[in-house]
């Protein structure tokens, strides 16, 4: 819940589904010691929706080179940034690599 905001701009950070496509809508009204505004306009928003599952992943060695391979996911209608590739070694530990 926000209990005050003071600036004609305020970012939301801690939306609970924020990455699940779903859809939110907002409405403001201005408050002064005088009395409250009727509300603004309501603005509808459908969050981002994190990418699909990898799917198709095969593995080929090339001297001492581990090449990976696997099929795109779909987006969901955001640019993909990056892969992170989780391998597990003789430890039997996965140990993640970013940004692929």
């Amino acid at each position: 819940m926000i209990d005050s905001v003071t600036s004609s701009t305020y970012g939301i950070q801690d939306l609970t589904g924020a990455n699940d496509g779903s859809v939110h809508s907002y409405k403001i009204r201005a408050k002064s010691q005088c009395g409250e505004s009727g509300y603004s306009n309501i603005s509808t928003v459908t969050m981002m929706q994190a990418p699909g599952r990898v799917s198709g992943l095969s593995m080929s060695v090339n001297r001492c080179v581990l090449n990976l391979n696997w099929n795109e996911p779909d987006n969901n209608g955001f640019p993909l940034t990056e892969y992170v590739v989780d391998i597990r070694g003789l430890s039997g530990q996965f140990t993640r690599y970013g940004g692929c």
